[in-house]
C-alpha cells in the first residue's frame, strides 16, 4: 500500500464519518424530543393536580356552606384515604393573628408551612412551580377562618420519571434499529462506489486492464443509484484505455511508417558521402542525394503534421469559428476543383442537392473533410467509374452529405477499422498515402458536432455519409 490513502480506504473513512454524523444528529433530535416529552408529562401532571384540587375543593366548599364545619371535619377525618391517595393535606388557619396553622387531615406534612398562600396557582408559571415549589394550594374560606388544601406534586414525580424513562428506552431502541437500517442503506447505496474505488486503486497501481474486466452489469434497479457514476467512470476509463492502446498502436505505426522515409534519407546521405565520383558527376550524385533526403523529410513532416492535427481535433484544442454555409454551393465549389482530374481519369463527377441547405459550421474544416473523401474516391475508382456528391435534409432535422463511388469497395471486416490512424486495408497498400485522411476527417466531423460512417460492398463501391448535428442549424 502506498503512503497515500487509497481510494477505497478514503471512501470507508467517509462512510464512517457520514454514519457518525447521522447518529449524532439522530441523538440530538432524540434528546430534544425527550425534553419535549418530559415537559409535556410534567405539564400534564401540573394541570391534572390543579383540576383535581379544584374539583375536591368545590365538593368540600359545598359541605361547609350547606352543613357545618364540624360536618366537613368529620368527613375528611373519617375518610382520609381519598386525600392520602392524591397526596393532599388539609390545614386550618384561624383569623386571629398569632395562631399557627393546624393540620386537619390527609397526608402528613413534614415540611413546616410559613406562607401557605404562596402555593396558589394564580399568577404562577407551571414550570416555576414544578422546578422550585412543587406544591399547589387552595383556600376554603369560613366565618372563623380558612381551610387550606395543599397537594404535593413532587410525590408523583417518580411516576412521571418512570414514564419519561419508558419513552427514553423506546426512543433509544428506535434509534438503534434506525442506525442499523441506515448503515445498511448507506452500505448498499455506496456499494457501487466501493467497487469503483477498488478498481481505481487497481488503476493507481498500474493494473488498468483489470479495471475494464470488472465492468458492472447494467440493471434497471441500478439506474437510480450511484452505479450510474460507476458506469460513467468505467466508460471514461475504457476510453482512456482505448486511447492508450491507440497511442501504442499509433506509435508502432509511426515508427514503422517513418522508417521508410528515414531509411531513404539515411541511404541517400550515405550514398552521397561514400561516392567516389569527382567533378560534375559528384555534384550530380550529391544533388540527387539531397533531393531524396528532402523528399523523405517532407514525407515524414507531412505525416507528423497530420497526426498532430488529428490529436488537436480530438482534444478540441482548436476553437471553432462557425459561419453560415450553404452546403449545396459548397459541394458545387469542391466539385469544380476536381473537374480536370475527372476528365483525365474519365470519371463522371455529379452533384445532387435537395435545394439550399444552410447550416452553421466551420467551412474550412468541412472543405478539408470533403477533399479527403473525394481524394479517396478518385484513388479507388477505376477509369470509367462515377463519383457522386449529394446533400439532403431529413424533416429539417439533420443535414446528410454523401460521397459515393463505384470503385473497389471495402470488405465488411475492414469497415470499422478504416477510421483508425495509420490503418490501411491490405489491398490498398500500393496506393500512395499514409492512412491518416479518414482518421483526420472523423476527428474533424466529430468536432463539428456530427459523425461519419461508411456503407460499402466489396468490388461494387463505397458511400461515406456525413451527418451534421441539428444543433448547428440556424
Amino acid at each position: 500500500m502506498s503512503s497515500n490513502m487509497k481510494v477505497e480506504s478514503s471512501l470507508n473513512h467517509a462512510q464512517r464519518a457520514l454514519f457518525i454524523r447521522f447518529v449524532a444528529v439522530l441523538i440530538s433530535f432524540l434528546l430534544i424530543i425527550e425534553l419535549i416529552i418530559g415537559a409535556v408529562l410534567f405539564y400534564r401532571l401540573y394541570t391534572e393536580e390543579n383540576k383535581l384540587l379544584a374539583s375536591m375543593a368545590t365538593e368540600y366548599q359545598r359541605i361547609i356552606k350547606f352543613d357545618t364545619d364540624k360536618k366537613f371535619i368529620h368527613v375528611v377525618e373519617n375518610n382520609p384515604q381519598r386525600l392520602l391517595d392524591n397526596n393532599i393535606a388539609i390545614f386550618w388557619q384561624a383569623k386571629e393573628v398569632g395562631i399557627p396553622i393546624q393540620f386537619v387531615a390527609g397526608k402528613v406534612w413534614l415540611q413546616p408551612l410559613e406562607n401557605i398562600q404562596q402555593y396558589q396557582p394564580q399568577g404562577k408559571n407551571w414550570l416555576t412551580s414544578i422546578l422550585l415549589a412543587p406544591y399547589l394550594s387552595l383556600k376554603l374560606p369560613t366565618a372563623a377562618g380558612d381551610y387550606w388544601m395543599i397537594v404535593d406534586i413532587a410525590a408523583d414525580y417518580p411516576i412521571v420519571l418512570r414514564q419519561w424513562l419508558s419513552f427514553l428506552i423506546a426512543l433509544l431502541i428506535l434509534a438503534f434499529f434506525s442506525s442499523v437500517i441506515v448503515w445498511r442503506l448507506i452500505n448498499s447505496t455506496l456499494s457501487p462506489l466501493f467497487t469503483l474505488a477498488n478498481r481505481l486503486d487497481l488503476v493507481s497501481e498500474g493494473a488498468l486492464d483489470l479495471f475494464s474486466k470488472q465492468m458492472l452489469p447494467v440493471t434497471d434497479k441500478s439506474e437510480s443509484e450511484l452505479s450510474s457514476i460507476n458506469r460513467s467512470v468505467s466508460k471514461v476509463m475504457s476510453r482512456l484505455q482505448n486511447a492508450m492502446k491507440n497511442m501504442d498502436n499509433t506509435l508502432d505505426a509511426v515508427a514503422h511508417d517513418l522508417r521508410t522515409p528515414l531509411s531513404r534519407i539515411q541511404l541517400a546521405a550515405e550514398k552521397g558521402l561514400l561516392s567516389q565520383a569527382t567533378g560534375e558527376a559528384r555534384n550530380r550524385e550529391l544533388f540527387d542525394a539531397l533531393s531524396d533526403c528532402a523528399e523523405g523529410a517532407e514525407q515524414a513532416s507531412r505525416m507528423l503534421t497530420t497526426l498532430m492535427k488529428i490529436n488537436d481535433e480530438q482534444i478540441g484544442k482548436r476553437e471553432l469559428t462557425l459561419e453560415t454555409v450553404n452546403i449545396a454551393e459548397l459541394l458545387n465549389t469542391v466539385a469544380g476543383w476536381y473537374e480536370e482530374i475527372a476528365e483525365d481519369k474519365q470519371i463522371i463527377l455529379k452533384v445532387l442537392t435537395d435545394g439550399d441547405i444552410v447550416i452553421q459550421t466551420e467551412p474550412n474544416k468541412l472543405l478539408q473533410i470533403l477533399v479527403n473523401l473525394i481524394d479517396n474516391a478518385f484513388k479507388y475508382t477505376q477509369q470509367g467509374g462515377a463519383i457522386t456528391l449529394a446533400v439532403k435534409k431529413n424533416n429539417r432535422v439533420d443535414c446528410y452529405i454523401t460521397v459515393t463511388d463505384n470503385g473497389i469497395g471495402i470488405e465488411q471486416e475492414y469497415q470499422a477499422l478504416i477510421f483508425k490512424r495509420l490503418y490501411r486495408v491490405d489491398n490498398s497498400r500500393n496506393t500512395p498515402g499514409y492512412g491518416l485522411g479518414l482518421a483526420l476527417s472523423k476527428a474533424m466531423i466529430e468536432n463539428l458536432g456530427g459523425n461519419i460512417r461508411v456503407k460499402s460492398t466489396f468490388t461494387l463501391g463505397s458511400q461515406f455519409i456525413i451527418t451534421l448535428n441539428s444543433q448547428r442549424r440556424i
